[in-house]
Parts: structure tokens; sequence; C-alpha cells
């Protein structure tokens, strides 16, 4: 389908803030449905914070007010209506009776909540119950990895599911011709962090993992690059200084073009505790570097052990570090799974072969034609 050829109707998106910003995969499904219908409009909201349980019901209350009347408002033009990573029961039904197709994306598991204590795991419980009422009233509902079909217990409603890409590299000029950069051909070995200091990324133990890797000795001129920014972040940074580990150690925060630093990283590390598919990965994979993750969320189906990215076995920083010093000292192998890397994300994760799989998608609603 052409730009010209875009259906006149209107995509409402629902859009849940993370840390109060948009999601990676939200914006690019955004971009995505663009191409399909000439009118997208996002709402978006913060999540609701269980300061006292009487201000949580008002203010969920206020924001299904708020979907039902953007819902009303719009009634004549929108045909699709897209739940990210929120819960809205009232604006679900009221565009389902209204004629509406109804999409809820699905892009990691929701049972965490599970684990807290006290107020939050009551709340946690709720949330479940309503997450469940409204995948019932899904028409389908989007999973972005067949992996987080069965760690988010969606089973029970395959018959709706679709697996769909929401995470591309839409312009690989930006990567195509990666050299590596000046620092590494010199011989630094330079291995590095890019995404959110939160505790659910697992940089929390960053500090030690770096301590253990420079301790050691088996690798030669090792430093660390750290590129983002969060609620940890100053936690991290005392940490740093504490162990005495400045001088090894550079934190950028939040850059507008990741790939500069990622030219210069021999490997990348993702010890996360929690995750859906992070666009960091594919990123560097598009750079040639390759990555080091915990097996969290969807990151199997994208790195196979060895192939194209390398899988931990834990979130223990002793064993990180060895995973780390065995890796650098095998440049044969990480040369190999960086060619791997770089075909696999330009076969697999393109915007073409996106917007392919979408066209399917909406077509299988009704909405255009295949």
């Amino acid at each position: 389908m052409s730009l010209n050829e875009r259906m006149p109707s209107k995509v409402l998106i629902i859009m849940g803030l993370l840390h109060n910003y948009p999601s990676k995969s939200g914006s690019d499904i955004v971009k995505i449905l663009s191409h399909f219908f000439q009118k997208v409009e996002v709402v978006s909201f913060p999540p609701i914070m269980l300061s006292s349980s009487g201000k949580s019901i008002w203010r969920w209350l206020c924001r299904e007010i708020s979907v039902l009347f953007k819902i009303w408002k719009n009634r004549n033009e929108i045909k699709l209506v897209l739940v990210h990573q929120m819960i809205t029961i009232l604006g679900c039904f009221l565009g389902k009776i209204l004629g509406s197709k109804i999409i809820v994306y699905v892009g990691g598991s929701v049972y965490e909540g599970l684990y807290h204590k006290g107020l939050a795991k009551i709340a946690a419980i709720h949330s479940l119950l309503l997450w469940n009422v409204q995948l019932k009233l899904a028409d389908k509902i989007l999973v972005p990895s067949k992996r987080l079909v069965h760690l988010s217990r969606l089973t029970r409603y395959i018959d709706k599911i679709w697996i769909v890409p929401t995470r591309f590299i839409n312009d690989f000029s930006l990567f195509k011709d990666v050299k590596r950069s000046k620092e590494v051909c010199e011989g630094e070995n330079i291995v590095g962090y890019i995404g959110r200091f939160e505790i659910e990324k697992g940089v929390d133990a960053i500090p030690k993992i770096i301590s253990l890797t420079l301790r050691s000795r088996n690798v030669s001129n090792l430093r660390w690059i750290l590129v983002g920014d969060g609620s940890l972040r100053k936690k991290v940074e005392e940490e740093i200084k504490r162990l005495d580990l400045s001088n090894f150690v550079q934190i950028t925060g939040w850059v507008k073009n990741p790939e500069t630093y990622l030219t210069k990283m021999q490997l990348l590390l993702l010890p996360s505790k929690s995750e859906g598919i992070p666009n960091v990965i594919l990123e560097a994979m598009a750079c040639g570097v390759p990555v080091l993750a915990t097996p969290v969320g969807g990151i199997p189906d994208i790195i196979r052990d060895g192939e194209t990215g390398f899988l931990l076995k834990s979130n223990d920083p002793r064993h990180i570090a060895n995973r780390i010093i065995e890796l650098l000292n095998k440049p044969t192998l990480l040369k190999k799974v960086s060619t791997n890397a770089y075909k696999y994300v330009k076969e697999n994760f393109n915007y073409k072969i996106t917007l392919e799989i979408w066209q399917k998608f909406i077509a299988n609603l009704g909405l255009i034609q295949a």
C-alpha cells in the first residue's frame, strides 16, 4: 500500500508511558500505522503511582473518563483502537460498541507485580484481573515475540494472538558501512551498556562487574562506556567512584546517536532482569557489535548463543565478569558473531519486511485489502 492509498479512517493509540516517556516500541507502532492510515492520534498516560489507594483510584477514573471522551469525540472516524502497555477497560468497551477494532499490545509479562508485597501486591492482583478483562474484549492481541506468549501467560488467548515485529531498523545507511572506530583499531577493549538506569535493567550490578573485570587483569586496555540515564544513575556513579573505577568508565547520559558509541565497543552488555525486545540489541547488531545479554523476555528469540550473540546463565556479577573476559579473549568468535548478527537483523528487522507483516495483520482485521 502506497502513502496515497492510506485508509482515510483514524487510528487511536492509547499509550502508557514508561518512566513518563513513550517506549520505543510505541513510537515505532505509531510510525508503522501512519503508513496505512491517514490519521493516527496518540493519547499518552503516565503510570498510576501507589502513593495512596484513594489517589490511585481517582487517577484511574480520570484516565478512563479521558479515554472515553476521546473515543466518543472521534466516534465517526475511529476504526482501530490500539492499547499499548496500559489498561483501559471502559475505553475498550466503548470502542467495541462503536464498531472499532480493539487491539492490545503485550510487550512483556504483567505478572511480575505479584512478587511485590503489601499494597503493591494487592494493586497488582487487581490490575491482572482488569488486564484479563481487557484481553477478552480485544479483537486481536499483538505480541512481538513467540517467547512472550508463554512468559505473559497468553496461551488461553492463542486464537487472538498475532506475532508482529514492533521494532525495526528504519535506515540501515546509518549502520551499513560502519567500521570499527580508531579506539578499537588501536587495541582498546571497550565494553558498553546502553539503556535506562533502572533496577529492572540490572544496572545496579554493573559497578561490581566492572571492578571484577578490571581486577582480573586478563584483558589489557579495558574500558567501559555507560550510555543512558535514570533513577539509579547517581547510585551507579557513586559506587563507581567508591570503587575507584572512574578512570576506566565513561558515563554519557542520553545521546541522540547511540551508534557513535556502539562503534567503539567490542561487546555490549545487557544484564536485564526483565525485558520485551530491547531496541538497542537491534542497533548493536546493525553496527556489528556482539551482544551479551540475560535470556529474559524476547531476547532469546533474537540472540542465539554463540551465533547471533551471547546469552548469560544468570545475573550474578562474577559470572558476567568471567563471561566478558572469556569473550574478549576470543576475537575470532566475536568477529564471526558480529557478521552473523548484522546479517540476521538486516534480513529480519528492516522496515520493508515489518510493513509487509503489518499489512497482512491489518488486512486480517478487514480494514484494508491484503
